[in-house]
């Protein structure tokens, strides 16, 4: 398992169930907010540092986690993602990476 975790290079993350508990929060004029957990923010950092890229891929839209990508130095970010097999291959062409180079974290 080691050397497969040697090879990534680019760690794409969901954000519902993974960045948040799952929990959507809607306040009284209709924005949609959410919940992060800071040591998933360590995380990242520990990533980047690595050299490691992140990337954010949403079934959703929300400016919370625009923000928060922001936050945490994710600049490619894919919301509203209805099939994220889609903004998954854009990524991989984007920077020129194989399958075996990628890590998926999500719910879905």
């Amino acid at each position: 398992m080691s050397n497969l975790i040697k090879n990534i290079k680019l760690v794409i993350i969901d954000v519902d169930g993974v960045l948040t508990d799952g929990a959507i929060y809607i306040d009284s004029q209709g924005i949609e907010t959410k919940a992060f957990n800071v040591l998933d923010g360590t995380g990242i950092s520990y990533l980047h540092r690595a050299g490691i890229k992140t990337a954010i891929i949403s079934g959703r839209n929300c400016a919370a986690v625009t923000h928060r990508a922001k936050e945490l130095g994710i600049e490619d970010v894919y919301q509203g993602a209805r099939n994220k097999i889609d903004a998954y291959k854009q990524l991989r062409e984007k920077y020129t990476l194989s399958d075996k180079e990628i890590c998926y974290v999500g719910d879905d």
